[in-house]
């Protein structure tokens, strides 16, 4: 931004005090000593742009017009600023007759007013971490998300973005740094979390281990399942003799009725299922249908003009179009849930039914299996389906111990993805951490550099906000070699004031005011003050009670209200 275009105050009027009535200039020096009325200049703008007035009282802003009465010594109290685009702020506090004051009058400015060194002072009087993230916020800025991904390694990236978008949909056009800082945390934390769980799993995995019959081989299965089919065919060959033909016709009739039974059971399970899915508690048909009704009377309710109840005509004191959406959505909550019971009483009472159907047709082919067998002298065949049944079971029980062998083998899998997927997120963090210290190094270089421009040469600014591996928030003037963080009253102006320039948001359709605490900078540092905010990004306003050695700096004026000669 050309600070030459931005708007500044070129006049300012007011009673305050012995009364101001001053021009200025951009850049403006007010010279005198204490009680010649620098601070009446000052606190003349503040109260015309701004309603309030700062260092009255011993407090850092003062806005109660029983306070402010003070400055006009008893006869109200008026300020005037007029800004060199030709609009004007003002501010007037009118005493009634019998005591006291009317409203306080503002008219203040349509452009935004910044007083950016009152912010820096704000925050820098805060606590460490609050200095900490300001400063980061102003550095991290010019950081964009490609910077941090063309410094990624190449085999993190995916990671990275992996990470990212599982961050509450975070992508491509965030901010660097900010992204950059919550990726590394949710990395370390889902690394950390990966193991943890990973390390649970294999204990558990090796305990069941220990505990889980042998696994079978495929000679195991083919042997049983050989053995199955033996006593299968052994049945049937009793059960087809010539002698017994209504036996085919009984035992197709049972392998419908247990294929019937095993379908009813296996749509219960899922109704069971279904059910246990829902939070929703079932309601009786007779609240969901009266909550049926009253959703209709309050819908045409909320239709009248007046927001009155039908029945007593009193006020109702609620939004009634929201009261029938709460209304509708507990019903519809209600309704599935009594759905989902109804399926479920449904689906036990087809399973009962497949059942008993079950059991019966199995009974009248085991009755006429005995009948028979007794008729033909051939072999029991209940003895034969016990050993099958014996076979079918043994066959299971190898089935059940491969699937189990099976289900361990994909947790020691899953463990071990696990494992590999946390050494993937620390490998990011750890680029990430890399990445993060080379670009807040880079930019706290280009930070030190702009602020270092409003300072004069001897003051040589630092920021640290990263020691040992650890985060720090320390900044200062280099002295001897070292960081000095213990400034004078005098250094530690010039630094805000610098800070106030550096960080400032202002733009061509803004007010920024830059107006520092007044300390005794001496001659020369003064100048060198003067000259290093030539360019600052705003009006500024210095206070001295000594003018600078030898001839102002180009572009400031001088308002000498009564100063020391150096």
């Amino acid at each position: 931004m050309d600070p030459s275009k931005a708007p500044h105050i070129t006049h300012v009027s007011s009673n305050i005090k012995q009364g101001v009535n001053a021009d200025l200039s951009r850049l403006t020096l007010i010279v005198g000593p204490n009680g010649s009325g620098k601070t009446s200049i000052v606190n003349s703008i503040e109260l015309a742009l701004t309603g309030s007035v700062t260092d009255m009282e011993g407090r850092e802003r003062v806005k109660a017009a029983s306070s402010l009465a003070r400055l006009g010594n008893g006869v109200g109290v008026t300020a005037k600023a007029v800004l060199s685009n030709g609009e004007e702020a003002s501010w007037e506090l009118t005493p009634k007759k019998r005591g006291g004051y009317f409203e306080p009058k503002h008219s203040p400015l349509t452009v935004d007013v910044q007083f950016p060194v009152d912010e820096v002072r704000e925050i820098l009087s805060g606590s460490a971490d609050t200095i900490r993230n300001w400063l980061m916020g102003r550095i991290s800025g010019e950081i964009g998300v490609r910077d941090i991904e063309s410094r990624l390694p190449s085999e993190d990236v995916p990671e990275f973005w992996k990470v990212a978008k599982f961050l509450k949909g975070r992508d491509e056009d965030d901010s660097g740094v900010d992204l950059l800082l919550e990726v590394l945390t949710a990395a370390k934390k889902q690394a950390r979390s990966l193991k943890s769980g990973a390390k649970t799993a294999q204990a558990t995995i090796d305990s069941l281990s220990r505990e889980m019959p042998p696994e079978p081989t495929a000679d195991d299965l083919a042997n049983a399942g050989a053995v199955v089919e033996q006593a299968r065919q052994a049945i049937y060959k009793v059960s087809s003799a010539p002698h017994a033909p209504d036996l085919l016709r009984l035992r197709e009739e049972a392998k419908s009725k247990v294929a019937a039974f095993e379908e009813a059971s296996k749509k219960s399970q899922a109704a069971r299922n279904w059910t246990d899915m829902t939070d929703f508690k079932g309601e009786g048909e007779e609240i969901i249908a009266f909550r049926d009704s009253l959703i209709a009377v309050v819908e045409v309710n909320s239709r009248l003009p007046e927001n009155r109840c039908l029945v007593c005509e009193n006020g109702i004191g609620m939004d009634l179009v929201d009261k029938a959406e709460r209304l509708k959505e507990e019903n519809a909550e209600g309704k599935e849930a009594l759905l989902r019971a109804r399926n479920l009483e449904a689906a036990l009472q087809d399973e009962a039914s497949a059942r008993l159907d079950a059991e019966q047709a199995i009974g009248r082919l085991q009755r006429a299996e005995g009948d028979a067998m007794k008729m033909a002298g051939q072999p029991d065949v209940a003895a034969l389906s016990a050993a099958a049944e014996e076979a079918r079971g043994a066959l299971e029980r190898l089935k059940a111990a491969q699937r189990q062998w099976a289900s361990l083998r994909a947790a020691r899998d899953e463990a071990r993805a696990s494992k590999t997927h946390a050494s993937k997120l620390e490998a990011l963090a750890e680029s990430c951490q890399d990445v993060l210290k080379e670009l807040l190094a880079q930019a706290v270089g280009r930070f030190e550099m702009t602020v270092q421009a409003y300072l004069p040469e001897d003051d040589r600014f630092a920021l640290v906000l990263e020691e040992g591996g650890k985060s720090v928030c320390r900044f200062g003037f280099i002295r001897d070699g070292h960081l000095h963080t213990a400034l004078s009253g005098a250094e530690w102006a010039r630094l805000t004031l610098a800070l106030g320039c550096a960080c400032s948001t202002a733009d061509s359709s803004s007010l920024s005011i830059f107006k520092p605490e007044e300390r005794a900078f001496d001659a020369d540092t003064l100048s060198q003050v003067m000259k290093a905010l030539g360019d600052a990004p705003g009006q500024v306003l210095l206070t001295s009670p000594v003018k600078p050695r030898g001839r102002a700096p180009k572009g400031w004026s001088v308002i000498d209200i009564g100063s020391e000669t150096p």
